[in-house]
């Protein structure tokens, strides 16, 4: 939530880390963990993997996310895909001009953060910038001019990443296929 950081209050206007950084809170089976704080880059992405591994179960790579703790090592190479697309379904729902829209999209590596962000409201228009969180977890002072090399190699892989395809889900199964699945593992009879 922006709480005046930037000059703007509420949800859903920008990329920086006020509105990024969630909490995630795990309890694992059997008080495992317990106490343990991670300050990793853990994604949404992360948590089926994560539950399908205290389960017992491994997919081994079928999914793109990572398993809290076996997965840990990989984080300081990982590199986070972030985006905003804000403001389409107020215009749909009738509650917004078209002129209300927030598009962004961003990347972090490592303690580095490319933010590209283009917002409609007030006019702010293009905003571009590259922050290192370790040395300014507050995103005031933007690198990008400084570590123009970096920022412009961050904004080619993030051009890459968002290119790709988009996981396709398979046909919806008929209802009784459904409710055998669910039979057999249990959750009807």
């Amino acid at each position: 939530e922006e709480l005046l950081e930037r000059g703007r209050l509420g949800h859903m206007h920008t990329l920086y880390q006020e509105l990024l950084h969630i909490p995630l809170i795990i309890k694992f089976p059997n008080g495992q963990y317990r106490g343990l704080r991670d300050s990793g880059l853990w994604q949404q992405v992360d948590i089926l993997p994560t539950v399908l591994a205290a389960s017992g179960i491994s997919l081994k790579g079928a999914l793109d996310g990572l398993a809290y703790p076996k997965d840990v090592a990989r984080l300081s190479s990982r590199q986070a895909l972030f985006e905003i697309a804000a403001g389409a379904d107020a215009v749909e729902a009738g509650q917004a001009s078209a002129s209300y829209l927030e598009l962004g999209s961003g990347l972090r590596e490592g303690s580095l953060k490319l933010i590209h962000h283009n917002s409609s409201i007030c006019g702010i228009g293009t905003v571009r910038g590259l922050f290192d969180l370790s040395s300014d977890p507050q995103e005031k002072r933007d690198l990008f001019l400084e570590k123009k090399v970096k920022a412009l190699f961050l904004e080619r892989e993030l051009a890459r990443r968002k290119s790709r395809p988009t996981l396709v889900l398979p046909k919806r199964a008929s209802d009784e296929e459904t409710r055998e699945i669910l039979r057999s593992l249990q959750y009807t009879r």
